[in-house]
């Protein structure tokens, strides 16, 4: 698997991983993580590892307790972003404070509400009280959205309207020339380039209409695999310094974590 992979050990960090409590799909990824000694941002979705979409205060508490666990297990390496359901009010941000001080480093926010809703408001305020990065799910289907998912439209709409939340918009919008084009003039909005098929002309699309110091590498995995997804950036038709940016550097300096040790 080393051979296979144009990257260093140490030289790649995932913003986007799931814990989906499926102990055979779970082990092979970190596996993965340990050989290439790469750091990942991980969520849990539901207590179970399913991907509940509108989840009751207990299941966010639960989801976000194995995170919890994971990163007792793999510090260092699993670093956790709370998952946060914008319908719970209150309790919402007693759980995003709960978690930020057990050691997370940023918000998940999937398809409870679209990003651009009151509902969610206070939610990209607490992100900015609290100095951390709320990833949110983006993704323009062929015909309408889920019922309360965000496409990059509702992303640039709540970075407007929040300019000093930092906001990571996942899958490049999945539509990547429509979501680039919805986020480029919002400079607090990054985008990651988990879960879509590695099309060709992605990541340059992305690195043009943004730069490459708002791209990140994520992955979707254990869901997606990781070489496939990983495979977009070293096979992109950019520099060697962005590259790095991409694979790296960006979510250390995002994340305020120290460079994976060579």
């Amino acid at each position: 698997m080393k051979s296979s992979l144009p990257a260093e050990p140490g030289k790649i960090f995932d913003i986007h991983v799931h814990l989906l409590a499926q102990p055979e799909a779970d082990a092979e990824f970190l596996q993965f993580a340990h050989e290439w000694r790469m750091p990942f941002a991980i969520s849990c979705l539901g207590p179970d590892g399913s991907m509940i979409p509108n989840p009751t205060v207990d299941e966010v508490r639960r989801a976000n307790d194995k995170v919890l666990g994971l990163m007792e297990q793999e510090p260092g390496m699993a670093y956790g972003f709370c998952y946060a359901n914008p319908l719970h009010g209150q309790q919402a941000l007693d759980e995003i404070r709960r978690c930020i001080s057990g050691g997370m480093v940023g918000i998940k926010l999937w398809i409870a509400c679209p990003c651009s809703r009151e509902e969610a408001f206070s939610i990209f305020e607490e992100s900015i009280a609290l100095g951390v990065p709320v990833l949110q799910h983006a993704w323009k289907r062929i015909d309408k959205p889920l019922p309360g998912e965000s496409v990059a439209s509702d992303v640039a709409a709540a970075a407007k309207k929040y300019p000093d939340a930092r906001i990571i918009m996942a899958h490049l919008g999945f539509n990547w020339r429509m979501g680039m084009d919805a986020i480029k003039d919002c400079s607090n909005v990054w985008t990651d380039t988990s879960g879509i098929d590695p099309e060709m002309g992605s990541v340059e699309y992305a690195v043009q209409m943004l730069g490459a110091d708002r791209v990140l590498y994520g992955s979707d995995a254990p869901g997606r695999d990781t070489l496939a997804q990983l495979g977009k950036i070293p096979a992109a038709e950019i520099s060697h310094k962005d590259k790095e940016k991409i694979l790296h550097q960006n979510a250390e300096k995002l994340l305020n974590i120290a460079e994976a040790e060579q």
